[in-house]
């Protein structure tokens, strides 16, 4: 080993041969920097498209805020009557009127995913039996074309 770097410091490699090495590390340098520049548009892309998607969300929460406090303002302008008197609700009433409201909505809502699951498992069946109907009577179709082209052939013979 010793004897390979006292050839080396003996014999210097000819400034062909550096030259050579130092143009093939620049090209591998230039390809290096390439992929990362190539990564790093991506890269942007994919926060571009995140920043976009994130800042739909804020507009949707912001008008979803809105309307939350539009329902808030309703609901404190409502007239309460309890056995035909005016009554002013507190905090904790309002606050139980929006309960059952909501229990209310939830019930409602998983009332009607129900009904859409059983009509998407119903419309989804009948898919499957249309498919069926649908393969063969292509099938009965070609059969019905390899029989006309069969009998094409035969008359074409006698």
């Amino acid at each position: 080993m010793e004897q390979a770097y006292r050839d080396a410091q003996q014999h210097p490699p000819s400034s062909a041969a550096t030259e050579t090495a130092t143009a093939a590390a620049a090209a591998a340098a230039s390809t290096d920097l390439r992929a990362t520049v190539a990564s790093l548009l991506e890269q942007n892309g994919l926060l571009h498209a995140r920043l976009a998607e994130q800042e739909a969300d804020e507009e949707e929460l912001h008008a979803r805020l809105a309307e939350v406090d539009e329902y808030q303002r309703y609901l404190q302008s409502l007239p309460v009557q309890r056995d035909g008197q005016p009554v002013t609700l507190d905090v904790s009433d309002r606050v139980a009127v929006l309960e059952r409201s909501v229990a209310t909505q939830r019930t409602e809502l998983g009332r009607a995913k129900r009904l859409f699951t059983r009509d998407q498992h119903r419309l989804s069946g009948a898919l499957r039996v249309k498919g069926a109907a649908l393969q063969a009577a292509e099938t009965q179709l070609r059969q019905g074309a390899a029989l006309q082209a069969a009998e094409t052939q035969l008359r074409q013979v006698r």
